[in-house]
């Protein structure tokens, strides 16, 4: 599923991603909130770190709740396959919150987190990034999959508490999101190319396939 994403979706995450993730290596300034991480001399100021942090996560939000129109057919054709199974397989009390995060599970925990935490490895910056964007990066990404998994920070990341009113502001509004990417016509054919891009999905995904029977047959080396 993430290779498919990918595949299908790679020049959709870039256009959604790319602007802020340029402005994030641009500012070369540190979002750093949690004190232990703190440099001597450096970063003290949590109160300053919050706001520039919520400010560039906020415009990266913005930026993917307003990406539902580019996001390619397939990819949404899989999410409303997966939000009309979850339908048919939960009770009623469960739905209400499992029609939402078996979504944000592939959209976010594999495709738009992974990218905010690596731009280079998904074309979004020609160099990775430097500890201090690293580290402002990963912060964004923690609050986006806070965000998509429709929870608060706790007692796990206390340090994170600060950006939950970012995430309660903005909850509906998520939910909104994964509900219009699974909302499409009934006519439409999983078959079709994906014209834009110039892919046939038969023939990559045969490829998909074969490689995969290959690294399945290749003994697993140790870490």
């Amino acid at each position: 599923m993430d290779v498919y994403m990918k595949l299908v979706g790679l020049s959709y995450l870039q256009d959604t991603l790319r602007e802020t993730i340029e402005k994030v290596y641009a500012q070369k300034k540190s979002c750093e909130v949690d004190p232990q991480k703190f440099l001597k001399g450096k970063d003290k100021d949590i109160k300053k770190n919050f706001i520039l942090l919520r400010s560039l996560t906020e415009n990266l939000i913005q930026c993917i709740f307003a990406s539902v129109n580019q996001c390619p057919l397939h990819m949404r054709l899989l999410f409303k396959h997966i939000q009309e199974r979850v339908k048919e397989r939960y009770a009623p009390e469960k739905i209400q919150t499992t029609r939402y995060t078996a979504i944000s599970g592939f959209i976010f925990l594999r495709f738009f987190c992974p990218a905010i935490i690596s731009p280079k490895i998904f074309g979004l910056h020609y160099q990775h990034p430097e500890p201090p964007t690293a580290r402002t990066l990963t912060l964004i990404a923690k609050t986006i999959q806070n965000l998509a998994n429709l929870v608060e920070f706790g007692s796990k990341e206390p340090y994170m508490k600060e950006m939950n009113s970012l995430i309660l502001e903005n909850i509906d509004h998520m939910k909104t999101f994964l509900d219009s990417l699974a909302n499409i016509g009934e006519g439409v054919s999983t078959g079709v190319m994906i014209r834009e891009h110039n892919i046939d999905l038969q023939r990559e995904m045969g490829a998909i396939f074969r490689l995969s029977l290959i690294h399945i047959s290749e003994p697993t080396r140790p870490y």
